[in-house]
């Protein structure tokens, strides 16, 4: 099985570029957990919103032709907002993960798509974005009973793992997870891909 990898820099988490084999953060954990007789690419870019993984469509996912595709984007469409002041509006981003979850189910009819939610946890700095991050929440969990074949609940197992855990444990700006996060998402992912294995 070919498994990809796609999304921002929670999923690029400073792989090495020139290999897209090079796997780090969750990414590596899952293929840990999940073994070596799958082939794993990880194509996540930093800094990605949902606009440019559409940009990006044929040349890092059509060309791959993955049989599975997980996908974790959404956090920049709302941070672009509050530090360039360049926003994604809902109904944008629901557009440009609509017409990504429609190409690639008409590309690979058989392959599998994996939505993640987007997520924060509860850093001092990022509790204004919550309105805006909900409403991306809404449309990934909208998009992913429309297409996806699985679904990561990210924003609700942060929240939870945060009622126990001192949130810089989990992520110490709130968006980027530390080692604790990665591992909660590399659980929950996994378990999920099991799935279709």
């Amino acid at each position: 099985m070919k498994i990809l990898f796609q999304g921002d820099s929670i999923t690029d988490c400073g792989r090495d570029r020139s290999d897209s084999h090079n796997l780090s953060g969750y990414t590596a954990m899952v293929a840990a957990k999940l073994g070596k007789q799958h082939e794993y690419v990880n194509l996540g870019e930093s800094g990605n919103r949902s606009a440019d993984v559409l940009a990006r469509y044929d040349a890092d996912i059509k060309a791959v032709a993955p049989d599975i595709m997980t996908l974790l984007i959404g956090i920049n469409d709302v941070w672009r907002r509050f530090d360039r002041n360049a926003y994604t509006s809902p109904a944008a981003f629901e557009a440009n993960l609509r017409r990504i979850c429609e190409k690639f189910k008409a590309d690979f009819p058989q392959a599998k798509l994996v939505l993640l939610e987007p997520f924060t946890v509860p850093a001092a700095d990022k509790g204004h974005w919550r309105r805006d991050l909900i409403e991306i929440i809404d449309v990934v969990r909208a998009l992913a009973k429309e297409f996806a074949d699985g679904f990561v609940p990210l924003d609700g197992l942060f929240a939870k793992a945060a009622m126990t855990a001192d949130y810089a444990a989990l992520s110490p700006d709130g968006v980027h997870p530390d080692v604790a996060g990665q591992e909660l998402i590399a659980d929950a992912l996994s378990e999920e891909l099991k799935r279709f294995l």
